[in-house]
């Protein structure tokens, strides 16, 4: 039979507020095969999560091109400039990164879309001949 030990609250929650460093139980559990063996740990630091959990964690951005047409000017170029810093990532694979760069000129596509409509709205027209075609305001 098993002996159980008990943890002063010291050594779970050291005075300073931090959790104790090895959170392995020392003791051996019943019924586990291999009780002389300690669990592995990898070499790496905890600091540094995998390049798979670095994705998962990343802000998600839809790669798909829909959505884009509600867009306003605003959120179409910000919505641009998330997608340009996540292709900037080393860690993203190949078909992550051509469905983004289809998505960042879907959002190219809607800005500009935008901008023709305003110059367009901005035109103005000879008030004496109503048959000329109209040209860009230049503000004097």
């Amino acid at each position: 039979m098993l002996k159980k030990t008990e943890a002063t609250p010291s050594e779970d929650f050291p005075s300073d507020g931090t959790a104790a460093t090895d959170p392995l139980p020392t003791t051996p559990v019943k019924g586990s095969s291999n009780l002389s063996k300690s669990p592995k740990r990898s070499g790496r630091k905890a600091a540094e999560p995998k390049a798979a959990d670095r994705r998962a964690s990343a802000p998600k951005t839809d790669p798909s091109p829909s959505g884009a047409e509600d867009l306003s000017f605003l959120q179409s170029r910000t919505a641009l400039e998330l997608v340009l810093a996540e292709l900037q990532t080393s860690d993203l694979d190949v078909e992550h990164m051509a469905a983004l760069y289809r998505r960042g000129l879907s959002y190219i596509d809607r800005c500009e879309a935008i901008l023709e409509h305003v110059e367009q709205e901005v035109l103005q027209w000879s008030q004496q001949d109503e048959q000329s075609e109209p040209w860009p305001f230049e503000p004097s």
